[in-house]
């Protein structure tokens, strides 16, 4: 468009387009080698105003035996698919004692808490239940309302045994709701970049097999992986977990705000809305990251809903115009 228009910019633009942001994140790395970093740099994957700073993000892996004791079985439980998104179900199949009910109870469950939903379905001896919460975006777990914790949570109340037992306490008493980790001893915030954060993405049960939980962590600068990893073993109770990080996380990332990159793209937002928004502090992770300049600038905008990771994400067309405007005279700004 500013080609179009007939502006000399007096700088080399490039648009980069990563492929791999929710996975291992290898294509950027590779096309850095190659290709040179560049000066300075934006990516429209976060909200405006200027996110100059991003959380480090670490998954670590819990991974036990899974055997269960006692009068009720637990044969298997399912929640979460990805570390980095609030799991939105959960499913568990259960073996009670037979004439045991428990319909009534995880009916007085869901009235007590009514922004969840459920089943239940019970054959003989055999019980299968499912709880919808709330997905959301992992990186901001109070968003959502987490169905695998919020099972735990009713099923500890049974009479489980062995690993079974340890597994729901941990999820539904030790990390339930616990989004600062203050239950696992990880409870800190920086004063630029904000607190550390918890959420627990993936769990499995499955009897006489192999238990594992992903439990995804954002945190500030003050706060290193190996620091995470033995508070978690610490605090892990009766469950005989091996501890492990699932790969190389992201360091913290923080671009000054008196950087000329970052006041640049504060006075267009500013002109272009009316409106100043002072950089801030996100928990999310965009390719920004991995520039020493860089940061991420649109194209959520704040008076528009968040839908990111949930179901049915959406953006409505008008954001993107108004987005196109303010890039356009953030680009023409830059290379001035």
């Amino acid at each position: 468009m500013l080609a179009d228009q007939g502006r000399v910019l007096k700088r080399k633009v490039r648009l980069i387009i990563g492929t791999d942001e929710e996975n291992g994140w290898c294509d950027m790395p590779h096309y850095l080698a190659q290709e040179g970093e560049p000066t300075m740099g934006f990516s429209p994957d976060g909200a405006f105003a200027v996110v100059n700073g991003e959380k480090a993000f670490q998954t670590v892996q819990l991974r036990f035996p899974s055997v269960s004791e006692g009068p009720y079985i637990l044969e298997r439980f399912i929640s979460g698919n990805r570390a980095n998104v609030v799991p939105g179900e959960a499913k568990a199949r259960i073996n009670v004692p037979q004439g045991m009910l428990i319909a009534a109870d995880f009916a007085d469950f869901l009235e007590q808490y009514p922004f969840l939903e459920g089943n239940v379905q019970q054959i003989n001896e055999t019980v299968r239940l499912t709880l919808y919460g709330v997905q959301a975006h992992g990186a901001y777990p109070a968003d959502g309302k987490n169905a695998g914790t919020y099972l735990a949570y009713f099923l500890e109340q049974y009479p489980f045994g062995g690993d079974a037992q340890a597994f729901l306490n941990f999820l539904g008493t030790t990390v339930h709701q616990d989004i600062y980790a203050k239950n696992l001893g990880l409870a800190y915030r920086d004063q630029k970049m904000g607190a550390l954060t918890l959420n627990i993405g993936v769990m499995r049960y499955s009897h006489r097999g192999q238990g594992n939980i992903l439990l995804n962590f954002r945190y500030p600068k003050g706060v290193n992986l190996q620091a995470i990893i033995t508070q978690v073993q610490r605090h892990m109770g009766e469950l005989a977990a091996e501890v492990t990080n699932v790969q190389a996380g992201m360091p913290p990332h923080l671009v000054a705000t008196d950087d000329e990159l970052v006041s640049t793209l504060s006075e267009v937002y500013a002109a272009q809305t009316g409106q100043y928004l002072p950089p801030r502090t996100s928990n999310g992770g965009s390719y920004a990251r991995l520039l020493k300049r860089g940061v991420a600038f649109g194209g959520q905008f704040p008076d528009v809903k968040v839908t990111s990771h949930q179901a049915n994400e959406f953006t409505p067309v008008a954001n993107l115009t108004r987005s196109m405007a303010i890039f356009a005279e953030s680009i023409w700004r830059l290379c001035q």
